[in-house]
């Protein structure tokens, strides 16, 4: 009897058992009925077989992904000086490198004469006759430390093009902090295009780059008037003593130089050229807008904490001008040249901007003072000095 009761326990334990299986099977087959549902409905193109079904199914995923919020975009201020002041290390320790711990200026001369109404074709302030000897030495020393050249027993130079190509690409790397740093610090705003298109010296556009007294100055900024006849806008932008130190050494003190006559032995008259009249090179050749969007936001990212591109840049820079820069003098003032800054006022041309008649800067003593406060009050909001950073 007790067998018989425990048989029947068992058999109705194992019937209960696998209904439970049954029903939990059943809800499977009436979800994936629900989701095959759903994808003919929706997501399916074409027939419903494996494949198209799986295919769907990624593109579906991916649009979720790729749809998820980005990271915000938020800049920390004390990031931004703290990015400012890696980028200048960064300057000085890359070129310490190169030229194996050797400096030429310790500042910058006092006996400097540079004509900026020189419109001879390749003139530039760096061929005044005080840096040839010292372009010629620097010339030598890099050729010497990194094995560029050797004579042989004929006495004939010959050059090794893989050195020389691995030189040029470490002197970009050189530059390139202190191209991140000119864009910045020097203006508020700058467009990206009109920063590469800046010259060194003469060519079929008058040169950029000027040196007056202790000052470095950018000719920068040209304004939506460019086309009208025998006018050229631009707007005075003078860098900071800090970068402007590095872009002397740099150009007058043979890095330039070197690079010009490097290009040629490398990579030809093209790029012998290109280096001897714009300032924004690298590894042979000139900077691509394309290039150099994409490294300015990942330099941005690395050192500013911020992946802003070139856009969101320029729109933060002026929104931050306009919250920290108060003008002591008035307000008025401080909306104009941030209005210029942002190169979208052109009815105040005449008033506030430099003129060039052919290929001579005409800047006045009101243009040079304004725009020397404020290019102050923006590289002291960026850390830079001469004063401290100013509260909102």
């Amino acid at each position: 009897m007790r067998c018989g009761i425990r048989r029947t326990v068992i058999w109705a334990k194992s019937s209960e058992s696998h209904l439970d299986v049954c029903e939990h099977s059943s809800s499977i087959h009436v979800l994936f009925r629900r989701v095959l549902a759903v994808h003919n409905e929706v997501l399916a193109v074409g027939r419903s077989n494996t494949f198209n079904m799986l295919f769907q199914y990624q593109q579906f995923s991916s649009s979720l992904a790729l749809n998820q919020q980005r990271e915000p975009k938020r800049m920390c201020l004390a990031a931004f000086r703290q990015g400012i002041q890696t980028l200048l290390q960064q300057v000085k320790d890359r070129y310490l490198l190169l030229t194996n711990g050797h400096t030429v200026f310790d500042g910058m001369p006092n006996n400097l004469n540079d004509d900026m109404t020189n419109t001879i074709r390749g003139h530039s302030f760096v061929k005044d006759k005080q840096f040839d000897s010292i372009k010629l030495d620097f010339l030598c020393r890099l050729v010497q430390d990194h094995n560029l050249a050797m004579v042989d027993g004929d006495g004939r130079l010959g050059w090794n093009i893989l050195a020389v190509k691995d030189v040029l690409r470490k002197c970009g790397e050189v530059w390139k902090p202190l191209y991140h740093l000119l864009y910045v610090t020097s203006q508020i705003s700058t467009r990206s295009v009109q920063f590469l298109e800046h010259h060194t010296s003469n060519s079929d556009r008058h040169r950029n780059i000027f040196v007056q007294g202790q000052e470095m100055i950018l000719l920068s900024g040209y304004s939506k008037t460019t086309q009208i006849a025998d006018k050229d806008s631009c707007t005075p932008a003078f860098i900071n003593p800090k970068v402007g130190q590095f872009l002397f050494e740099f150009l007058a003190g043979g890095l330039r130089n070197a690079e010009v006559i490097l290009a040629k032995v490398a990579y030809g008259d093209t790029a012998h050229h290109e280096y001897k009249t714009y300032l924004v090179m690298d590894n042979g050749s000139r900077i691509r807008p394309d290039q150099w969007y994409s490294g300015f936001k990942q330099r941005n990212r690395e050192v500013f904490g911020c992946g802003w591109g070139v856009r969101a840049f320029r729109q933060g820079a002026i929104a931050m001008a306009r919250e920290f820069i108060s003008p002591n003098d008035a307000f008025a003032m401080a909306e104009d040249l941030l209005a210029e800054g942002a190169d979208h006022s052109t009815n105040i041309d005449k008033e506030h901007y430099g003129l060039v008649y052919g290929s001579i800067p005409e800047l006045t003593n009101n243009t040079m003072s304004k725009h020397r406060w404020l290019n102050e009050e923006w590289q002291s909001f960026c850390g830079l000095g001469p004063f401290p950073p100013q509260a909102p």
